[in-house]
């Protein structure tokens, strides 16, 4: 049968519809009965929901709806009617949380039990209310722990702990916030009561899943670092039994490696040593790997787990690889990457072609390589450096690509070999030359002795001129007995000759042309030059009519 609808002429104060088999809805016209005391609705197939225009019965002391089908959740008005006394809502199929706000001060009978309610008790239930039979109010529910003794005790309510199955991500960066989502059961659905902790670190709840399997919360930026304990409060109250991990990590940082190159087969089965980085805050968890390439555009096979050795210090076995130069990279949780940009790249190099600019190139084109055995190496040319480092040097005392020999530097001088080198000698302290043969004290002691005799020369050179200046003819006499003065030297426009007494030529000193005293002019005769010596003077010469002359000083 249906109660469909209602048509009271009077305004009864009760109605008893007790176990009358009545389905379907409960007809809205029942809550408009404000003048309504008592209403027994029980042991019916009544289903739907409770209306909240049931909070319209504000006379009503008696409202038992038990032992029918009714879902969804109590509405909020029923905890503001304070008149009630008896309030029966258990054996039915009603969900939600109970509101933490009850006003029912005058309640002594309330049945709740065998619903689907969950979320966490009002603190109403966490003292006594005079109510009878209290066993029967709350047990075979949903609700979430931890819920107080007395509740547990005194009202049979029973709990469910909130359950964890994931974590993800379970680690984050301790300089950035990670938004984290937790999966699992029983989570309250009052968010705002809810918080997360990470290591003491809380933080609000972001979202709540309807069915209250999962939940977001944010890892906030934090100084901790490695392992904290996970957990997540209701009203500071742990609702998780298990203890649970979130891992802090930082990002790692590369300083160095023990090698810059590798074969492009990669390490060998039988090779103890492995690359070994250098660094700080490599995490000891087991998800420290190594990447030989961009992680983002090479396959997995050029990725490796790391052994960590401390947070300083790692080893990788490098992976197999086409030669080339590459990248190495390093993660805690193959999200976050770092890398030693500076580093150059590291190169794959084919066999023999170890420490070449070219990875193709095979000993630096410096020697043969010899491949028949597991681990081929170099045989070098004449000259060059070992297979150790792919004949990539000069030996000894040689230089320049082509690794010639240095000159012999004398005096402990040093040839600047290798092939980079320029093959001069560097000399030590007080030593010079092209092969460091000169000693600058010898010199400075040579140089000195030579100065001395230059300045005595030069200052013989000095009286000489001196000398020479004051005894150069300067004047003849002439036919007239008269003096011709002169200026150094003669040079006469008519020719004619000056004859001394030995027969010898005379010619003006600079080819300037003079004019005696009497204004006659005269000439040497083959353009000769002469100076008097001191002892010329008063010599006797005759012209070219056999006159006699006379040097005079001047």
């Amino acid at each position: 049968y249906k109660l469909i609808h209602l048509n009271l002429q009077s305004k009864p104060a009760n109605i008893n519809f007790r176990n009358k088999h009545f389905n379907g809805t409960i007809p809205e016209s029942l809550w408009t009965l404000v003048n309504l005391q008592d209403l027994y609705l029980s042991f019916n197939l009544f289903t739907g929901t409770i209306s909240e225009q049931v909070g319209q019965l504000i006379h009503i002391t008696k409202l038992e709806l038990d032992n029918n089908f009714l879902s969804g959740t109590i509405p909020e008005s029923v905890w503001k009617i304070v008149n009630l006394t008896t309030l029966f809502l258990d054996d039915n199929q009603l969900t939600g949380t109970l509101s933490p706000n009850i006003e029912l001060l005058n309640l002594t009978e309330l049945k709740l039990g065998n619903n689907k309610f969950y979320g966490w008790l009002p603190s109403y239930f966490d003292t006594n209310h005079t109510i009878t039979s209290p066993q029967f109010v709350l047990p075979n529910n949903d609700f979430s722990c931890p819920i107080s003794d007395y509740a547990r005790s005194f009202y049979g309510a029973t709990c469910t702990w909130a359950t964890l199955k994931k974590i993800e991500p379970s680690l984050g960066y301790n300089n950035i916030t990670t938004i984290v989502s937790i999966s699992g059961s029983n989570f309250s659905p009052l968010k705002d009561e809810l918080t997360c902790s990470f290591g003491g670190v809380n933080s609000s709840i972001d979202w709540i899943s309807p069915t209250l399997d999962r939940i977001n919360c944010s890892a906030l930026p934090t100084d901790l670092w490695g392992f904290v304990p996970f957990n997540i409060y209701h009203l500071g109250v742990s609702v998780l039994q298990a203890n649970v991990s979130f891992l802090y990590f930082r990002t790692p940082e590369l300083q160095s490696l023990s090698s810059t190159s590798w074969r492009e087969q990669g390490s060998l089965s039988n090779e103890v040593i492995q690359l070994n980085i250098s660094g700080n805050y490599f995490s000891p968890t087991g998800n420290t790997s190594c990447s030989f390439g961009d992680p983002q555009e090479f396959s997995s096979n050029f990725t490796v787990s790391a052994l960590v050795i401390n947070d300083k210090l790692i080893q990788c076995h490098v992976p197999a690889h086409r030669p080339g130069i590459v990248k190495i990279y390093v993660t805690n949780d193959k999200i976050r990457y770092a890398t030693n940009d500076t580093s150059g790249g590291f190169v794959y190099y084919r066999y023999c072609s170890r420490y070449s600019p070219n990875p193709e190139l095979t000993c630096n084109g410096h020697g043969t390589c010899i491949n028949e055995t597991q681990v081929p190496y170099c045989q070098c040319n004449s000259n060059f450096t070992s297979a150790l480092d792919g004949c990539s040097n000069c030996i000894t005392l040689h230089f320049g690509k082509n690794c010639g020999p240095c000159p012999i530097c004398e005096n402990n001088g040093n040839c600047r070999d290798g092939i980079d080198g320029d093959g001069l000698c560097v000399c030590p302290f007080g030593w010079f030359g092209v092969t460091c043969g000169y000693h600058l004290f010898v010199i400075v002691l040579v140089s000195s002795v030579c100065g001395v005799f230059l300045l005595i020369l030069l200052f013989g050179i000095i009286i000489a001129l001196k000398r020479g200046r004051s005894t150069q003819y300067d004047s003849i006499s002439n036919p007239s007995s008269e003096n011709v003065r002169l200026r150094k030297s003669i040079h006469v426009e008519n020719p004619q000759n000056i004859l001394p007494v030995d027969d010898s030529t005379y010619k003006a000193e600079d080819d300037s042309t003079y004019k005696a005293e009497d204004d006659s002019t005269y000439k040497a005769d083959d353009d000769s030059t002469y100076k008097a010596d001191e002892d010329d003077i008063g010599k006797a010469f005759k012209d070219e009519d056999d006159v006699p002359r006379k040097v005079q000083y001047y």
